[in-house]
């Protein structure tokens, strides 16, 4: 029987079926309330329970999701702090080895100087002789006129004084001459002494290298005890360094994936490209294109890889330089592959 004959089944016209089936459904609804209700409180509470069952296992998982991602951000952040405090002693063991590994010779060195300028300095500041005690006596006599009944005394007094001053003035002379060349001496010594303080200053440049360096690796072991006794502290500190690690090696693996492709792209053989040598606009070849991406590209790796990018943190960065170099032996081997041909289209494409 199709629809249209049941729902005639009463009566040949369609409002009297209407009002005759809808008796029948308000009178099957309401003798079957009962047993609906029961029903539909069975399947909310099976629904409820299954729910409830659902929720508390979500709950567990969640909550070792959290301590299993607390304890490996920490761990990554324990790394890091160890990366960084092994750098930080590396640069100290550099610099030890390189600026202070002659600081023996140069004390000596230092040594030898001031104490050759002491020298000099102790002989430059010697005082004049003193004049013998007997000179008083010969200038006494001198002084003393001559008698007339005597005039040989006097004559001889006077030649003694004449002499007396004579070896005065020759031996001051003497002594100026002798200062005058330890402060020639002296004046020489001038650049030793500024070469001295030079390397003073250097070694002083050098400590105070070390010094602060010294202060880095405290900050970075400070780091490190706070990460071990404050964890919750550390977590959202730890979570920032990772997403920045993690979107540095994403940014590295793409840019030498996307590198490769387009060098694939620009190098193919010369059937793929019909035989034509395309020109850009601004009269650029695609082989010059392809040589100042193969530049820059490489120069980017370099200073992508040179920070160190995959390092730290263990979890997602060793994840994302697994994938990165997977993918790129894949295009290695491409890329050997046509590499023959290549080479032996190059000159015909990009002439």
């Amino acid at each position: 029987m199709s629809f249209s004959e049941i729902y005639l089944l009463w009566s040949e016209s369609a409002a009297i079926s209407a009002v005759v089936w809808s008796v029948i459904i308000v009178a099957l609804a309401y003798l079957a309330r009962e047993p609906m209700h029961k029903m539909f409180d069975a399947v909310s509470s099976l629904a409820s329970g299954a729910f409830q069952q659902a929720s508390a296992s979500l709950q567990g998982v969640e909550q070792r999701l959290s301590e299993r991602n607390t304890e490996v951000l920490i761990a990554a952040g324990l790394e890091a702090a160890e990366h960084d405090i092994e750098r930080e002693f590396e640069r100290i063991n550099k610099i030890v080895e390189k600026d202070l590994a002659e600081y023996p010779s140069l004390h000596r060195k230092i040594n030898d100087v001031v104490t050759k300028v002491g020298e000099d300095y102790q002989a430059s500041s010697d005082v004049p002789p003193e004049v013998p005690g007997w000179a008083k006596a010969v200038d006494a006599v001198a002084n003393i006129s001559a008698t007339k009944g005597d005039p040989m005394v006097g004559h001889i007094l006077e030649s003694i004084h004449d002499s007396m001053n004579k070896n005065h003035h020759k031996a001051l002379e003497t002594y100026r001459k002798a200062s005058r060349e330890r402060h020639m001496l002296l004046k020489k010594m001038l650049p030793a002494w500024r070469e001295m303080d030079n390397d003073l200053k250097q070694v002083d440049q050098h400590v105070n290298d070390l010094m602060e360096r010294s202060r880095v690796v405290d900050h970075q072991m400070e780091r490190y005890e706070q990460i071990l006794s404050e964890k919750d502290a550390t977590k959202k500190n730890v979570v920032i360094i990772i997403v920045d690690s993690v979107f540095y090696c994403w940014l590295c693996a793409r840019h030498r994936c996307w590198r490769r492709h387009d060098q694939l792209q620009l190098d193919c053989p010369p059937h793929a490209r019909n035989g034509r040598r395309q020109q850009h606009d601004d009269g650029l070849s695609r082989g010059q294109y392809c040589s100042l991406g193969d530049y820059f590209g490489g120069s980017g790796d370099g200073s992508f890889l040179d920070g160190e990018p995959t390092h730290y943190p263990p979890i997602p960065c060793d994840w994302c330089y697994e994938r990165y170099h997977a993918h790129e032996n894949d295009l290695d081997y491409i890329w050997y592959f046509i590499n023959p041909c290549q080479r032996g289209s190059r000159s015909c494409l990009y002439a």
